[in-house]
């Protein structure tokens, strides 16, 4: 609400001051209806993808699985958060993605089937895969995975609650200044299952920072 802060305290002494602002734009998507294959609607499938048993689903094939969502445009600081349910091969979730092109922002649990250690930032630029940061990990099924983007920053954060809090790792690229927000996947050998997405802009509030003399209290 304008004009209304949060107190930060440091030992009963306030020493920044948070604003109380509503947060971005975003829109969620519980994938609570009929099956639909592919999957449409507020949704442009690209490769792949389709609604089973209200779960986004990644099929079965070579080749990326990838989908973006088309009812609304945020702004170039975005973020793609949803719960990877199971994972076969790469699983993952897409930011300023460029509609039927192949380019994008995303992240995957890399490496194919066989590997559940890593999480790789990366980029699509026309046909060329990039790698962008890498680190080992092991993914938990049920956990809720964000990707965010501002500026020229990548950062992901994973845990067991919505939103994650949980911050992995980070990257910074230049190529894409903007795009759609969407979910990503790689499999051949079995489906992988998403639920609860959310998608939107980031909200970045602002702060007042006080100098804390001693024995001073507000």
């Amino acid at each position: 609400m304008p004009g209304r802060y949060y107190e930060v305290l440091l030992g009963g002494e306030r020493f920044f001051e948070l604003p109380v602002i509503a947060g971005g734009a975003f829109q969620t998507d519980a994938f609570t209806r009929a099956d639909e294959n592919p999957i449409a609607g507020n949704w442009t499938n690209i490769s792949d993808m389709k609604l089973a048993s209200n779960q986004l689903v990644a099929n079965v094939g070579v080749g990326e699985k990838y989908c973006y969502w088309n009812a609304n445009t945020f702004s170039n600081d975005q973020y793609s958060q949803v719960q990877f349910v199971s994972m076969s091969g790469s699983v993952g979730l897409v930011v300023r993605g460029s509609g039927a092109s192949r380019d994008y922002y995303a992240v995957q649990r890399y490496n194919g089937s066989s590997d559940t250690s890593g999480i790789q930032i990366f980029k699509y630029v026309s046909t060329t895969y990039t790698a962008l940061a890498t680190m080992e990990f092991t993914w938990v099924a049920n956990d809720y995975g964000r990707l965010t983007v501002s500026g020229s920053t990548l950062n992901y954060y994973m845990d067991a609650s919505s939103p994650p809090t949980t911050f992995r790792i980070s990257a910074t690229d230049t190529t894409h200044t903007s795009g759609f927000v969407g979910v990503y996947g790689w499999t051949t050998v079995a489906e992988s299952l998403y639920d609860n997405w959310e998608g939107g802009d980031l909200a970045t509030p602002t702060g007042r920072i006080y100098t804390v003399s001693s024995g001073r209290r507000w």
